[in-house]
This record gives structure tokens, C-alpha cells and sequence, in this order.
């Protein structure tokens, strides 16, 4: 299935792509996720690339 969406996620590793590339000074409003296509996945998993320094967890909204 290729990809469908406003911009190109970059590739981290073998199947394994980034969510977006927003630059960072700029925020992402509440969304559903490429609500506009037909096929969705079976399956998401998510990726901690720096964990907490405290308390051992992150928030997922």
C-alpha cells in the first residue's frame, strides 16, 4: 500500500517511519490522522525515542 497524505514521512528504520515534520516551534491541533482515506491500519504501535527524565511515562492525547 503506498503512502497517502500532505507531506512525506521520513524513514527511521526497516518499516518504521516518522508521524510528521512539523517544525518544532510550531503546535499540532487536536485531529483524527488521515481521516479523509478509506484503509486505515490493523495495527499502531508508537516509539519512545527519549523517555521521561521523571516518573516514567508519557502522555499519549
Amino acid at each position: 500500500m503506498g503512502y497517502v497524505g500532505a507531506t512525506m514521512p521520513v524513514k527511521m528504520a526497516d518499516k518504521v517511519f516518522t508521524a510528521n515534520e512539523i517544525p518544532l516551534d510550531q503546535s499540532i491541533s487536536f485531529h483524527h490522522e488521515m481521516s479523509m482515506t478509506k484503509g486505515f491500519p490493523s495495527k499502531i504501535f508508537f516509539y519512545c525515542f527519549e523517555p521521561a527524565p521523571v516518573g516514567c511515562e508519557t502522555s499519549i492525547m
